[in-house]
């Protein structure tokens, strides 16, 4: 082979490993985020604490 198409083989192989680098990154903060949200929100909640904070907490405050 002509040593412009390794060049080309090697540089689209080199953007193959940053694309799998970047994939890894991303794969390893959405994980960050899982958990995080986890801890703030509870484990598998469809929704954040607003619904508490707006009815049961509120409401019973109120009512004292």
């Amino acid at each position: 082979m002509p040593s412009t198409q390794w060049k080309e083989i090697n540089e689209i192989f080199n953007e193959s490993e940053r694309l799998v680098d970047t994939n890894k990154q991303l794969d390893e903060e959405i994980r960050l985020f899982r958990t995080q949200s986890e801890l703030n929100f509870g484990v598998k909640k469809s929704t954040p604490n607003v619904k508490l904070k707006r009815g049961s907490y509120f409401g019973s405050r109120k009512s004292r």
